[in-house]
């Protein structure tokens, strides 16, 4: 058995080997990294949405503009576009209004209806906007989850847990959030644009002024961008941290609790916290200061354009008017562009470590992973036939400093039989078993069922006619009967294996029975128990071959025997492999083999 650490949380240097160290892209390489990945899933839906924010933007930019002729009839100016007029001009004779208030109504009821289609617009960008968003999330949990499920035992073994749960769960929110933000301000930028645009129409030189500070402001807001970006990979380190530091301490918490060291766990994750809070309250503080600096510059900005308007360019008050509507509405777009900007560089980093753990999960994909078609094994011995498997140094996972695994390892398994398997710690029989489900190829030799190897389609057929139960077993935070399989398992056959496995007795004495809740990785109930259903779901999926390695280890000698003659005694039993430190019931074993001999 492994020993308990008495730590319940990492040290600060244990902490930080979580962090990856590999250094950041450049800001360029990884935005277009995350852009070509979210174009390459969007496809045609994407540009769907373009389209949506381009008909909102020009829509907008169109009911504005018939502000101008419409401030001109209501007071009495002609002093309007030429273009505009002739539009307005054709718009008049085509509906036959003469009077001003017959051409005040048409100009009022054709902004009504720009602004009612410019609303559909919107709505639809949204929509597919948030569709969009839903879809890349999916995907990039997807992707993680196909290429875990695809990679070598080796590796998933030294993967850390919280790395994974956090960049699926805490890390893919935030990059749907930044994802979310981005699109805003996509649309956001065709509206300045298009604003700029009309801007542009009605007066080139004003147009340009604002053109200028625009830029500028660009400019001056790159180093909260740096900032952003900063921010985004620290946030996701400490996160990463405090996961896997609660993770440590809630499997650890009864040894905690029990040598007061809980005191430990909180004091490292008050620095953790004050540490994430601080930075965040200095990007804040300085974002809040850029936002106030942009809002001042657009409200001077719309008072030097009335004066430049009025004493310089001798601009029509209905154009001006509407000239500076424009500029001020600009202030929403420019502000949502930066915040947009903001998110986009914060969620760079995360889609740097989404790539980068997906890459690892590339690079240790098993053999034929994608092949989904199975075999079937043809009946016949177990043969392991001169193999070896030593298992690599590994001083992140702690790993002992001398070979560990089995070398030049021959066996014979006949069909029914029951083998017990011991020897000392360290004597490779975890790898044996490892090797006989096919977790691990064999470095050297092969393992072969009715003569064929374990590999590809044949390996994918043996995986679906065996069970293992490994000395911790897992089991959902569910019902008994979910975790005997759920419904199409009959409760019939539920209680075979439960009297089999002599859980029966306590099922029945749970409020609920078979409907009982276990318990998150079956807390509610003891080690032995938990052992004991697990064994009883492996014999549920009637396997051609049962390991059980340390399967029992939590139950009393007495217990684990009785098991042991019932395994015996069952009508076609399967093949059954014990693979067992403790050696008093592996008597009842057809024979034993030690591997330290």
């Amino acid at each position: 058995m492994a020993a308990i650490s008495t730590k319940p949380v990492l040290p600060a240097k244990a902490a930080t080997a979580i962090v990856s160290t590999k250094g950041h892209k450049g800001f360029a390489h990884s935005a277009w990294a995350f852009l070509s990945d979210f174009a390459g899933i969007s496809g045609a839906k994407g540009y769907l949405g373009v389209l949506y924010a381009l008909g909102a933007a020009l829509l907008d930019g169109i009911s504005v503009s018939f502000l101008i002729p419409l401030l001109g009839v209501l007071f009495g100016s002609s002093a309007i576009p030429r273009w505009l007029g002739a539009v307005t001009k054709a718009l008049f004779s085509f509906a036959g209004v003469d009077s001003q208030l017959g051409r005040l109504g048409l100009l009022i009821a054709v902004f009504g209806v720009l602004v009612a289609l410019r609303a559909v617009f919107v709505a639809a960008r949204d929509m597919t906007s948030f569709e969009l968003q839903l879809r890349f999330i999916e995907q990039q949990r997807l992707r993680l989850t196909t290429g875990l499920t695809a990679a070598r035992w080796d590796y998933i073994a030294r993967l850390r847990h919280a790395r994974m749960t956090h960049l699926m769960s805490g890390d893919i929110h935030r990059l749907g959030t930044g994802v979310q933000y981005t699109l805003l301000g996509a649309g956001a930028a065709i509206m300045l644009l298009v604003q700029f645009a009309v801007a542009a129409i009605l007066s080139p030189a004003l147009a340009m002024v604002v053109a200028s500070l625009l830029i500028a402001a660009g400019f001056a807001s790159k180093p909260v961008l740096a900032s952003a970006r900063a921010l985004g990979g620290h946030v996701t380190d400490a996160n990463l941290v405090l996961l896997d530091s609660t993770s440590q301490f809630l499997s650890a918490i009864k040894v905690a609790i029990s040598q007061n060291l809980t005191g430990l766990f909180v004091s490292e994750t008050r620095t953790a916290l004050r540490q994430t809070g601080d930075r965040q309250m200095a990007f804040t503080r300085r974002r809040i200061l850029t936002h106030a600096l942009l809002s001042l510059v657009f409200a001077g900005l719309g008072g030097g354009l009335a004066l430049m308007g009025v004493s310089w360019l001798h601009i029509a008050p209905s154009v001006l008017i509407t000239l500076l509507l424009i500029v001020t509405r600009m202030t929403g777009p420019a502000w949502q562009i930066q915040n947009a900007a903001q998110q986009f560089a914060t969620v760079l980093s995360i889609h740097e470590r989404i790539r980068e753990l997906e890459g690892e999960l590339a690079a240790a994909a098993r053999d034929n992973a994608e092949d989904v078609l199975t075999t079937p094994v043809p009946r016949g011995p177990i043969k392991f036939e001169d193999v070896s498997y030593i298992h690599p140094d590994d001083t992140e996972i702690g790993a002992f400093s001398g070979e560990r695994g089995i070398r030049n390892f021959n066996l014979v398994v006949a069909p029914g039989e029951f083998l017990g398997i011991k020897g000392p710690s360290g004597s490779g029989k975890t790898t044996m078993a490892d090797l006989l489900v096919g977790l691990l190829a064999p470095q050297r030799g092969r393992v072969t069922v009715g003569g064929l190897a374990l590999e590809g389609r044949i390996l994918a057929g043996w995986r679906n006619e065996l069970s293992y139960v490994s000395q911790d077993p897992f089991l959902f935070h569910d019902t008994v009967r979910r975790n005997l399989g759920g419904p199409q398992v009959s409760e019939k056959e539920m209680w075979w294996a439960l009297e089999l496995t002599g859980a029966a007795g306590l099922v029945r004495r749970m409020e609920g029975g078979l409907g009982a809740i276990v318990g998150e990785r079956g807390s509610l109930i003891s080690g032995g128990e938990r052992q004991r259903i697990a064994l009883a779901r492996a014999l549920l999926r009637r396997p051609r071959l049962l390991v059980l390695d340390e399967a029992t280890s939590a139950l009393d000698s007495g217990s684990e025997g009785t098991i042991f003659e019932n395994l015996r005694e069952i009508e076609n039993r399967p093949t059954i492999v014990v693979i067992a430190h403790r050696t008093e019931n592996l008597d009842k074993c057809d024979r034993v083999i030690d591997l330290a001999s």
